[in-house]
């Protein structure tokens, strides 16, 4: 598969071609590079969708006025953008399995396709990581001398061991360290001097200050931890939850007699009024009778 030049197959509803140019791919790596961090995002809410076919939208816009280039759809610019990203990724795979076995079965031409590529794969980060061992990969390194050529293997850029030559046995180079040197990394990492110099050396090296306070709030947790007579017991969740429920009622009791007084206080006033209106009205119909009279 030419994965230069093809980028959709088939039938498209909005346009009859169906390969890209290598121009017209630039242009496109060039405008999804602009709006990089929106189609890269991997968040897949709907804020994150409307923006990503808007950036689409948008890339197809600024494709068509390119001079030169043919009509082509946002679609059509996601699918080559699609298959460039995964040709990218197989590129960088297949790089990365064949480093450290011969440098010179895989090299890749400096062409636009290679420069295209790598800058798809800066856009879109590296996906692979290499997981090769520096000692054990058999890597040829051909050193040019003036009476030939040397070839240095990665068995010569090993680590050398000492061997000891009486008894043929490796040595550890880090057990040559003298007893000084072991005195010394001893009392800076405990913060505390050689026993055996107190006799010579009255000199005692207290702790560092993040020693103390580490010990200090150890002993005041463990401390908190016993229970003492004065101590007062944590309540239970549910003895609280119930302690709550009960003064949400009262408090609401209270408030039910408070509206209740008032709207008695209204019902007495309103009866007042009632009754000075009926004694008023007799006392004029009583009026109105003796002068008649």
């Amino acid at each position: 598969m030419d994965w230069d030049l093809l980028c959709e197959r088939g039938k498209s509803e909005d346009s009859e071609w169906s390969k890209v140019r290598d121009e017209e791919l630039d242009i496109i790596v060039s405008c999804v590079e602009k709006y990089k961090s929106i189609i890269e995002n991997r968040r897949t809410n709907k804020i994150s969708q409307d923006a990503k076919q808007q950036a689409w939208e948008n890339i197809a816009a600024e494709f068509r006025f390119w001079p030169g280039v043919r009509p082509i759809s946002a679609k059509q610019i996601k699918k080559c953008w699609e298959n460039l990203k995964a040709r990218a990724r197989q590129e960088q795979k297949l790089n990365e399995s064949q480093l450290g076995q011969d440098f010179q079965i895989h090299e890749l031409a400096e062409s636009n396709f290679t420069r295209r590529i790598d800058r798809v794969r800066s856009i879109i980060g590296s996906t692979a990581e290499a997981d090769v061992d520096p000692y054990e990969t058999f890597v040829k390194v051909e050193v040019q001398v003036d009476e030939g050529v040397e070839t240095i293997t990665s068995e010569g850029l090993r680590p050398e061991t000492p061997v000891d030559d009486s008894s043929g046995v490796p040595t550890n180079p880090l057990e040559n360290l003298n007893s000084s040197t072991d005195a010394t990394t001893t009392a800076e990492l405990t913060g505390y001097s050689d026993c055996n110099n107190l006799s010579t050396n009255p000199e005692f090296i207290t702790p560092n200050h993040s020693t103390y306070k580490t010990s200090y709030n150890r002993i005041r947790r463990r401390r908190a931890k016993i229970a003492t007579p004065y101590s007062r017991p944590h309540p239970d969740p549910d003895t609280s939850e119930n302690q709550a429920r009960l003064n949400m009622l009262q408090q609401k009791m209270k408030q039910d007699s408070i509206e209740h007084e008032a709207r008695m206080e209204i019902l007495k006033l309103e009866k007042a009024y009632w009754e000075a209106k009926v004694t008023q009205a007799l006392m004029d119909t009583q009026s109105r009778d003796h002068t008649l009279d």
